[in-house]
């Protein structure tokens, strides 16, 4: 036996080894589909979703995998549904969007914060597009991204990203050009760019989520002087009567 083929037997035993499954404690609710998960920190959770008699629920369920056991959470605040999605930033937990109730059904668009150390629901700005269900949740740990799924008109590859203190900000779809920002990036001033500036409203925002700076556009100029920011990464929120748009400047 050549080296080669031991290295070969050797790598698919030791895959053979650590790539197994175990079972543990079954979920303790109602057998379903359609439900949403998440986890902080080392703790799993799953709720919501539908049985196979179109029952909808809104119970959270918490998994401990050291005990490998289960415990209830408080229900979501808002109604019963499916095809949520969910994610979670900085120990909080994030659900919302789903599918409930009969034909033509609800379309839901509401999003809510899971606290698990208060063990309760706090309901957040509504998501930015329309109501959808079985889109995709994720998170990098500091924003989450919600993407895809089906609405009302049909599915959907619109792309938004969250920021924690203020709700959903529109990153990819429609009308991407009516907003822009430069220099970018910028060491002393940043200027807007805006097809229509009715009624427009920026917000800025450093990468915790903190509101640094909000410009009326019916009080103030069109530029913003920066060289008083920390250099690193800042989030731009513009908002006027058609809808929301999100950026991102680089402060040198």
């Amino acid at each position: 036996m050549t080296k080669s083929n031991l290295l070969n037997i050797l790598l698919i035993l030791c895959a053979t080894l650590f790539s197994q499954w175990s079972s543990l404690a079954d979920f303790p609710g109602t057998a379903r589909r359609g439900a949403v998960g998440f986890a902080i920190g080392d703790k799993g959770y799953i709720g919501m979703g539908y049985d196979i008699n179109d029952n909808y629920y809104k119970d959270l369920w918490e998994y401990d995998p050291v005990s490998n056991s289960w415990e209830q959470k408080s229900y979501l605040g808002g109604d019963a549904r499916y095809g949520a999605v969910g994610f979670s930033i900085s120990g909080k937990g994030y659900v919302g969007t789903g599918l409930s109730g009969d034909f033509p059904y609800t379309f839901h668009n509401d999003f809510w914060e899971f606290d698990p150390v208060a063990n309760s629901w706090t309901q957040l700005d509504d998501f930015g597009g329309a109501g959808m269900f079985e889109a995709v949740g994720l998170s990098d740990g500091t924003f989450g991204y919600v993407v895809t799924g089906q609405a009302r008109e049909g599915y959907t590859k619109e792309l938004w990203e969250f920021l924690v203190e203020t709700g959903i900000d529109y990153t990819s779809g429609k009308d991407e050009e009516s907003f822009s920002v430069y220099p970018n990036p910028s060491m002393w001033k940043l200027s807007f760019k805006m097809t229509d500036d009715k009624d427009a409203e920026i917000s800025i925002f450093n990468t915790n989520g903190q509101l640094i700076k909000k410009i009326d556009f019916k009080k103030a100029p069109s530029t913003f002087e920066v060289n008083g920011l920390v250099k690193g990464t800042y989030f731009i929120r513009y908002k006027n009567d058609k809808g929301v748009q999100s950026s991102k400047f680089i402060k040198l």
